[in-house]
């Protein structure tokens, strides 16, 4: 298991992974292109090498989100092109510099319904994870469910996966505040074990986790990250859930809020220290 956080990659690709080596971590996470426009800047073919060189020898894993922008189910077709555009990018831009997952919102039908454009979503989701040629892989990140959101329920996440998986490899990111926002209980061990036993039969292991306390309470639908044990699923509650076997071997980054800037050192420490300790034993 290795344990991280969410950090900027300003100034180049190689400044996140000092910035994680800054807050103890030894997997990062971050936007290679800024989520706030459309426009991707891609990484030069020797910025690229660099990173792999320096990933490499650092020992550190990174993790590529894709643009909050993306948005594959959106009922606009113009926003649908230039959401697959965008993850095509971002999906070479990863395997060009070695890195191995990319996380990715698949996006809202806006309440008019998955079923009218199923069939878009899964050709979209299939041309993306092809595009990572095996080498970087596309993963599905469950959502906390407002505003028509895809992938809110393990059945949904598991229906895409089956899909998606006739034409290319495909795996799942773990959210735990979404999970609590989308109403899953993990407030007592049995609780816990009752929803592992879920993920497994449904979507499998998740490769990586996003291991973030709730600033809203249970089933609320919402997207609201809270620093580990300022929420109110709190650090019982989190110990609960990554106790289980199904998380053994993931790949856990914190995107918490911290002081305004991110995760701090603090908070990965408490990661290790109160949350992850059954398996980091």
């Amino acid at each position: 298991m290795r344990v991280g956080g969410h950090v900027s990659s300003a100034g180049g690709l190689a400044k996140s992974l000092q910035r994680g080596s800054d807050i103890g971590a030894d997997v990062v996470q971050f936007f290679i292109s800024s989520p706030r426009s459309w426009a991707f800047r891609a990484p030069s073919a020797a910025e690229t090498m660099a990173f792999r060189a320096e990933m490499e020898a650092s020992g550190t894993l990174a993790v590529v989100h894709a643009s909050y922008l993306i948005n594959l189910a959106s009922p606009d077709e113009e926003i649908r092109g230039k959401s697959v555009d965008l993850l095509l990018a971002t999906m070479r831009s990863a395997r060009l510099a070695g890195i191995p997952y990319v996380v990715l919102h698949t996006g809202s039908h806006r309440g008019e319904g998955l079923e009218r454009l199923a069939g878009e979503l899964i050709d979209s989701i299939s041309t993306a994870a092809e595009a990572g040629a095996g080498e970087a892989k596309l993963l599905l990140e469950n959502t906390a469910g407002a505003g028509g959101t895809i992938g809110a329920t393990l059945q949904e996440l598991a229906w895409l996966m089956q899909e998606v998986g006739k034409r290319a490899a495909i795996g799942v990111c773990m959210d735990s505040q979404h999970l609590f926002a989308a109403g899953y209980d993990f407030s007592s061990p049995s609780l816990a074990g009752d929803l592992a036993k879920d993920i497994v039969r449904t979507i499998g292991s998740p490769e990586v986790v996003h291991l973030n306390d709730s600033k809203v309470p249970l089933g609320k639908g919402t997207d609201r990250h809270a620093n580990l044990g300022e929420g109110l699923i709190g650090l019982t509650g989190l110990r609960n859930l990554m106790s289980q076997d199904v998380f053994r071997n993931a790949n856990v980054v914190l995107e918490v809020p911290g002081s305004g800037e991110g995760p701090r050192l603090a908070d990965v420490q408490l990661a290790r220290n109160e949350v992850l300790l059954d398996h980091l034993r």
